[in-house]
């Protein structure tokens, strides 16, 4: 799992590999993950953004940290449509796969998981940064639609 943010500056973050909690219940990213993830890397973040900003992060539990001295956008649990962030993962998903088609079949091991960490680093760095422009200038128009439908699924 990967972590990363970006605003309409255009700005963006590293993308950053999100490890299992061993101390969580399955072993996988928990609500500490995100917590020490927000506290490590966020306020370098804000200093870096216009303070009107409003942070989107994932609807997931374990994404819904209150350690943020910004505002936080409210949105429908069932409406994945206003986080632009997931049009990017479709993007460095084919990113990774464009360079490095043999991750498809690769064993789930030690270096295949290297490998895939180090194409994805190369593949963020890689999004023409007016994709993050563009993604960022849609919120307008995907609050409206969510709006629009009632907090349904839009056309985004």
């Amino acid at each position: 799992m990967f972590w990363a943010a970006f605003s309409s500056l255009p700005r963006r973050s590293g993308l950053i590999p999100l490890f299992g909690d061993p101390t969580s219940r399955r072993g996988g990213v928990s609500s500490r993950t995100i917590e020490e993830l927000y506290r490590r890397i966020l306020p370098t973040l804000l200093n870096s953004i216009d303070r009107n900003a409003i942070f989107q992060q994932d609807n997931a539990p374990v994404h819904t940290a209150y350690i943020l001295e910004c505002e936080i956008m409210e949105w429908p649990p069932y409406s994945p449509d206003l986080n632009p962030i997931e049009n990017l993962w479709s993007l460095l998903k084919a990113e990774i796969l464009k360079r490095h088609p043999e991750l498809m079949h690769l064993p789930n091991n030690e270096s295949t998981k290297d490998l895939l960490l180090e194409t994805a680093q190369e593949a963020w760095e890689g999004l023409d940064i007016e994709i993050f422009k563009h993604l960022s200038e849609t919120m307008p128009h995907r609050v409206a639609d969510v709006i629009k439908y009632g907090g349904w699924h839009t056309s985004y």
